[in-house]
């Protein structure tokens, strides 16, 4: 027999499975290679380049978590035998040298962990996500040029009492800020306005006082604005209308799946009842709303229960019912000041609470609310905290 050509003896060896599959296998694992590497390269890359294991948090965040935290704690740090450490204070997990989002080296940057503390005169367990055990209520952190960005944060029902600093406005990829169910007091900050990609602003249920700021109407993409039962007073900014939360019906609009979690299934919309101060003639464009659960279990009926905001297009007959100036000619608009009143009474007894509870009672005294008299002390806010010892 002949022996076989050099063309046949190739075409014998191709149809050898073995060599078939030493040929065929460097190219598949070449060209995976490629288009894996570029891909795991794109996704770590994400909108600003960078991997994510080398990315660090945003220095800037991480200032305007610590000065939030020192203005509420005190200044001068953490100390590990401060009472309010022992007590399961939500912010002494704030801590220099650490990160509220520690996990991110590995993709991982969404909270994956609830942690309770039971905080003194409350009833409430304060349920608040941390990032892979980071700072206690960073829920959410994402990529954005090359660092991590806090965009979620969730401290609700913690009994925190103290302010909210201007600071806040530092953090500019905020999407998510969810405070209700607390003891804050002071002003609203006006640099919230600064945070364009807010979606979600809770803070019902503190005792915030003053004006809510003229700055929020920048707030162009907020879908929730819930500022129920707080001690707010004067007129609702005409701005506000600017805002998503103005205009939307909030009974039959549920926010997405994602914000709806994050907000605690919180429909969408406007909510300012329960702030005795609050007065004149709601501006055209903004529709606030009544939280389903509030009208159901609470009787409350209106949008505008325990204020003194009227509805649009409320008419006067005088003018001496058109405008107020105050002592210090601060100019007040039509229907102002409010007829309604709301006072924080302290040392309520209760069952669930060995010290004592502090109520807001709100009603209108030219009617005869009583405004709680006989349950508890009453106290003025500028005293709350020394009251509170």
């Amino acid at each position: 027999m002949a022996a076989p050509s050099g063309s046949g003896t190739l075409l014998l060896l191709m149809r050898s499975p073995m060599v078939i599959l030493l040929v065929i296998l460097p190219i598949l694992l070449l060209l995976s290679d490629g288009g894996g590497s570029s891909g795991v390269a794109s996704a770590q890359r994400g909108r600003g380049g960078g991997s994510r294991s080398s990315a660090k948090v945003n220095e800037g965040d991480i200032r305007a978590l610590l000065a939030w935290r020192d203005a509420v704690l005190g200044e001068g740090g953490l100390d590990s035998k401060d009472p309010r450490m022992v007590d399961g204070h939500p912010m002494a997990s704030w801590k220099e040298g650490t990160s509220p989002c520690p996990n991110t080296g590995g993709g991982s940057y969404v909270a994956d962990q609830w942690r309770s503390y039971s905080t003194r005169g409350w009833a409430n367990q304060c349920g608040a996500l941390s990032v892979g055990g980071g700072w206690l209520g960073i829920h959410l952190c994402v990529l954005v040029d090359g660092e991590w960005r806090v965009k979620d944060i969730n401290l609700q029902n913690c009994g925190i009492k103290g302010p909210l600093p201007e600071v806040l406005g530092d953090l500019d990829h905020m999407f998510h800020l969810d405070l209700d169910g607390n003891m804050f007091t002071g002003p609203l900050p006006v640099r919230l306005g600064d945070l364009k990609h807010l979606e979600v602003l809770s803070l019902d249920d503190n005792l915030f006082t003053g004006r809510i700021p003229s700055t929020w109407g920048k707030l162009t993409q907020l879908r929730v604005m819930d500022l129920s039962d707080n001690m707010l007073e004067g007129p609702v900014p005409p701005m506000l209308a600017n805002t998503k939360a103005a205009t939307i019906a909030t009974e039959n609009n549920p926010l997405p799946m994602q914000q709806a979690i994050n907000s605690s299934g919180r429909n969408t919309g406007m909510y300012v009842y329960g702030n005795g101060g609050l007065c004149g003639v709601m501006p055209d464009g903004i529709n606030p709303g009544m939280k389903p659960w509030s009208a159901r279990f609470e009787g409350r009926d209106s949008p505008y229960f325990n204020t003194g905001l009227l509805a649009p297009g409320t008419q006067f007959q005088t003018q001496a019912a058109a405008s107020v100036f105050t002592e210090s000619g601060e100019y007040l608009p039509p229907g102002c000041p409010s007829p309604m009143k709301c006072v924080l009474r302290c040392g309520i007894r209760s069952p669930l609470s060995r010290e004592g509870l502090c109520l807001k009672f709100c009603g209108d005294p030219t009617k005869g609310d009583d405004l709680g008299e006989g349950q508890g002390e009453l106290v003025d806010l500028s005293e709350y905290a020394e009251f509170q010892g």
